[in-house]
């Protein structure tokens, strides 16, 4: 099948290309879908999948690097913790040290974050009789977590909280804000660019893991073959002229703009050239 091979190939060229990316903040979030019908045989009381649920609600996971457009990883699940930290793992596998972490008010990413960002602490021994204390997972000191918590009545947004969970310091020394507003937006993407994704649409996946492949394959498309208008770059003024185009039918092509794709940003692709204007 095609979409398998499409998938394998796509996920190789995630593997070989997103590496120790020098990332300073990544967005958290997850996209409702849902896989077969929308509540699973066995749901939990509040009518999420299990872990072990292959239909019912399943959600699309990303993480998202702002400040080069590009989608770090992607995940498909059950809104748990076990999915909340699968993502981290693999947002962790493909970024150089410890970036800063925003998301919305889902409680299972703080979890998660500690599990993979974190440092041991060990208490000695004391000599007295009984278990010796536990060690103790306390978060990595570079570790930076903010919630954007939004509070809606009716589906109307009736007021923003931002909360510094951990590492205020390190970020009031960066200087970012707390916002989501860019993985949201790619939310918005994924929904006109996947089918299944669709809302109020029949054409729903049936299959878990094929959901995965589309995922992945739209992953490595969008960071590396998707135009990107907001990334141009503007040509010197000397070349502008001499990039003009003569068409077969005598129009002239003129060409302004410089840089298409994400990873044109970390040298590792050529750019390609985006048509400013059709004379």
């Amino acid at each position: 099948m095609w979409l398998n091979r499409a998938a394998q190939k796509a996920h190789e060229i995630n593997t070989n290309l997103l590496r120790d990316l020098p990332v300073t903040e990544v967005q958290l979030d997850e996209m409702w879908s849902f896989i077969k019908r929308k509540h699973a045989q066995q749901a939990e009381a509040d009518g999420e999948s299990r872990d072990q649920n292959e239909d019912g609600r399943q959600w699309v996971w990303i993480s998202f690097a702002p400040e080069f457009r590009l989608i770090l990883a992607t995940f498909v699940g059950p809104r748990t913790f076990e999915s909340a930290l699968q993502l981290i793992q693999m947002t962790a596998a493909v970024v150089f040290g410890v970036p800063c972490f925003f998301s919305d008010g889902f409680s299972c990413y703080l979890s998660a974050l500690i599990e993979v960002y974190y440092t041991q602490i060990t208490f000695p021994r004391t000599g007295k009789r009984g278990r010796p204390k536990e060690p103790v997972k306390e978060p990595h000191p570079d570790l930076v977590y903010g919630q954007l918590i939004k509070k809606k009545r009716q589906g109307r947004l009736q007021e923003l909280m931002h909360r510094v969970c951990c590492g205020a310091g390190r970020l009031a020394g960066l200087g970012l804000s707390i916002s989501t507003s860019l993985i949201e937006r790619l939310n918005l993407t994924l929904r006109h660019a996947l089918t299944p994704l669709v809302r109020k649409s029949q054409c729903f996946c049936k299959d878990r893991t094929q959901m995965r492949r589309r995922v992945t394959f739209f992953q490595a498309f969008y960071n590396f073959a998707r135009p990107h208008m907001s990334l141009h770059l503007p040509l010197p003024e000397q070349k502008v002229f001499a990039s003009d185009l003569i068409l077969p039918n005598g129009s002239c092509l003129d060409i302004r703009f410089d840089m298409v794709t994400l990873k044109c940003q970390q040298n590792l692709m050529p750019s390609k050239l985006i048509i400013a204007h059709t004379y």
